[in-house]
């Protein structure tokens, strides 16, 4: 029985991903380096082809103060032999997330006055702000529904999962994506012991309406974005510890990945029918999906990443950054230098850039040289 377990769950894999592929040699990457003038930590947004980067600096560590200087968003076009930079400017406060559309036609920026700005991403150019209400400060993922109009803002919500669609074209929120209590007595009783019901990760999936949520103690939630409608697709009953920060779709829209925490493995699970396909042995949130369906992560030592074929578990490629970064140092490239955060090992590792989309992987950190340059690397992965 066990025999024929295993041989089900392979062939799933391969079902699930498709042919294999050679394993990635390390002359099969080209490297650009992209200098980040103000020498601070930025957080950064791949296009869904990995043709353009979008950076923008973490408002979190100003002093309730708007540096002119600091608000520009950094645009990329990787698609040519020397990637060009373009600078948007028009808005009056910091970036707290931004989204591409699949076409890279358009740049969603939320602000952390509430602004959601709409940019042509051809001409560099402000089409149009709406005002959301919704101020805070510190970044926050933004992801658009596959009709690239509608984004999806995670909102402020009282023990309730509470994910705002906005419609860019028209202006107007569509709906909110949360959960229904027939009474109040039904959400106190939830409530009471912890916040079982925030959002911990969500994400929309790139060939339908469909959104994920994932909830502090694990509860999955799908919701429809044209309608609204949500169901509870997976209950637990554990003590909510926000176990789950990463959860993305896969390729086909078919299936979930998320990494768990406590299990200190990464998910694949059927999202039609919320079983679980397999695990793989990646204990980090910094993973990611390329598009010929390798899973790239981030290794914890921080000094290099691994690709992993899903049809063929177990042969892993890492690649050190030492070798794509020869002049560079990759222990300044990789850890925080703030005096004040040095002592927080979670802070430090929340201080690492790692995004991936396509044929791309976005590194970086923060650099502390004598010049006071800072810089992201991108590496490409040669077809």
């Amino acid at each position: 029985m066990t025999r024929w377990f295993m041989l089900i769950t392979i062939l799933l894999i391969i079902g699930l991903i498709g042919g294999g592929a050679p394993a990635l040699a390390q002359e099969d990457t080209t490297l650009d380096i992209i200098p980040i003038a103000s020498g601070r930590f930025v957080h950064v947004r791949l296009s869904p082809d990995g043709n353009f980067l979008a950076t923008y600096e973490n408002s979190i560590f100003i002093d309730n103060e708007v540096f002119a200087e600091l608000l520009p968003i950094t645009v990329v076009d990787l698609s040519s032999n020397e990637p060009v930079t373009t600078q948007f400017t028009g808005h009056t406060d910091y970036v707290r997330g931004l989204a591409f559309t699949s076409d890279n036609s358009k740049l969603i920026s939320l602000h952390t006055n509430g602004d959601l700005n709409v940019w042509d991403v051809a001409a560099g150019t402000l089409e149009k702000t709406i005002l959301t209400g919704l101020l805070s400060p510190g970044p926050l993922p933004l992801h658009l529904l596959s009709d690239d109009s509608t984004i999806v803002i995670p909102g402020a919500g009282f023990n309730v999962p509470l994910l705002q669609l906005w419609d860019t074209s028209t202006g107007h929120m569509t709906h909110i994506l949360t959960q229904h209590f027939d009474t109040f007595v039904e959400f106190d009783e939830r409530a009471r012991n912890g916040p079982p019901n925030n959002l911990s990760a969500y994400a929309t999936s790139p060939v339908d309406d469909r959104v994920v949520g994932v909830m502090a103690n694990t509860n999955i939630w799908l919701w429809d974005g044209q309608t609204g409608e949500g169901v509870l697709a997976f209950e637990t009953f554990i003590e909510p510890r926000f176990n789950i920060r990463r959860v993305i779709f896969s390729n086909n829209g078919e299936q979930i990945l998320f990494h768990n925490r406590e299990t200190e493995q990464v998910h694949i699970w059927d999202i039609n029918t919320i079983d679980e396909i397999a695990t793989l042995p990646i204990n980090t949130p910094a993973f990611d999906v390329l598009a010929d369906d390798s899973v790239v992560w981030m290794n914890e030592d921080g000094k290099s990443f691994s690709l992993m074929r899903i049809d063929a578990l177990g042969d892993v490629t890492t690649i050190a950054l030492s070798d794509l970064l020869s002049n560079r140092n990759v222990d300044a490239l990789l850890n925080v230098t703030f005096d004040d955060l040095m002592a927080d090992t979670r802070a430090q590792q929340n201080l690492r850039l790692f995004e991936a989309a396509a044929n791309r992987i976005v590194i970086g950190g923060i650099v502390n040289e004598e010049d006071n340059t800072n810089f992201i690397a991108v590496v490409t992965l040669d077809s």
